[in-house]
């Protein structure tokens, strides 16, 4: 179940929706799971990457973008500059390499990007941002701006910025091998 955000600015206010969300529907604090787990932190994390991930999209393409998303924008940053192998790009995203070329090809095919043979190794094909692609980028940008602005505004800007230090520290912990 999505949930609405009503902004607030009210201290009480957001420390009472903190611990209701800390606390099970059986009333037992733990890990804010209720009995459908639909409060489990992979579950939050999956639904608000949702939420941001649609509203990046619907900007994009009201911004006269259509269709790019969220993969396409990972190539745009890690072809870089002096452009990049299909293949060092899908390494550096973590996307297969048969992903990322079908996105280069769409992306190739609306202006973003050029796709070139690599003058190194015939068999290799190079990724070069077009000025349409630079262009994008700086949207792109904005648009992330924009969002966080949006969720600042609506969640409260020491919320947003707990949860940015919060995830940060969960990506920069390193936890024992599953």
């Amino acid at each position: 179940m999505r949930r609405t955000f009503v902004p607030t600015d009210d201290k009480a206010e957001m420390m009472n929706r903190a611990e209701r969300n800390r606390t099970s529907s059986n009333g037992v604090s733990g890990n804010g799971a209720d009995d459908n787990g639909s409060d489990g932190l992979g579950r939050l994390f999956y639904e608000a990457f949702g939420v941001f991930r649609d509203r990046f999209s619907t900007k994009l393409d009201r911004a006269g973008h259509p269709g790019v998303g969220l993969t396409h924008t990972r190539i745009l940053h890690h072809a870089g500059d002096e452009g990049g192998t299909l293949s060092a790009v899908a390494e550096r995203t973590g996307i297969s390499r048969q992903a990322v070329a079908k996105a280069a090809r769409e992306m190739e095919r609306l202006g973003y990007i050029r796709i070139e043979v690599s003058a190194d190794d015939s068999r290799a094909k190079r990724v070069h941002v077009t000025d349409q692609g630079r262009t994008l980028t700086g949207v792109i940008d904005s648009t992330i701006r924009e969002i966080e602005t949006e969720l600042a505004a609506a969640v409260g800007c020491d919320e947003l910025e707990h949860m940015r230090t919060t995830v940060r520290l969960l990506c920069e912990t390193e936890l024992p091998p599953a």
